[in-house]
């Protein structure tokens, strides 16, 4: 099933649009801007992810996280908190 022009469930006003859009992934004091595929909302921007779009970006994440677990800055003791967000100037 496709999500495609589907109303969007967050905001109620915009549609659901499979695009790619730049995310900021945030672990610790860490930012890195990744090309996140989805079905992404034309009004609020926010997004579902799943299936093979998740899988897209997988590698690139987890390589990421690994980097962050052995910096010296981070303590890999503590829990991360982990988010993804629209990166500031990014293309909508």
């Amino acid at each position: 099933m496709s999500l495609e022009a589907t109303p969007c469930p967050v905001c109620g006003l915009g549609t659901l649009c499979h695009r790619v859009k730049q995310v900021i992934v945030d672990i610790a004091e860490y930012e890195r801007v990744m090309d996140q595929p989805g079905f992404w909302c034309n009004h609020c921007e926010e997004g579902i992810i799943g299936g093979t779009d998740l899988l897209a970006t997988e590698a690139e994440f987890q390589a990421f996280r690994a980097f962050v677990r052995v910096s010296p800055l981070s303590d890999e003791w503590l829990p991360r908190r982990i988010r993804r967000h629209a990166a500031p100037g990014a293309s909508r």
